[in-house]
């Protein structure tokens, strides 16, 4: 990277350290008066980097090979998705830099059918008729 381009990049993250606050209100402001398009340039944001991440974990499902993106999930291999919750990681951008960064090696990508025979294949779920009682067990 040349100096002038350090340079510049060193002078804007300044310029926004000053203007921060200036910079959210005006980009709130937006938003109200743009909403359909605030919304659809947040929509294609989150697409990008969903796919993204399913292409850093693989980009296809690891039990069949499809790939889909609308049907692929990331997968908790230890089955400790709830612990994300808890230690802070509700946002789902946290655990997507997690993965792009590669200190996330805990996750796969399922499609969502070999996801749901996942879950069935480790017991955490079961079928169950509209009685409560159980219908089926694989």
């Amino acid at each position: 990277m040349s100096r002038d381009k350090q340079a510049k990049q060193a002078y804007n993250r300044e310029w926004y350290q000053r203007n921060k606050e200036r910079q959210r209100l005006k980009n709130l402001e937006w938003r109200k008066q743009n909403p359909e398009r605030s919304r659809e340039l947040h929509r294609k944001t989150r697409e990008r980097i969903r796919l993204a991440v399913l292409n850093a974990l693989g980009g296809k499902c690891v039990r069949c090979g499809i790939t889909d993106p609308r049907v692929l999930q990331i997968n908790h291999l230890n089955g400790d998705g709830r612990k994300d919750k808890h230690n802070g990681f509700l946002n789902t951008n946290r655990i997507y830099k997690g993965i792009t960064t590669g200190e996330r090696k805990d996750l796969n990508v399922l499609c969502a059918n070999c996801n749901i025979l996942y879950e069935y294949d480790l017991g955490r779920r079961t079928l169950f008729n509209d009685f409560g009682k159980e219908s089926y067990k694989s």
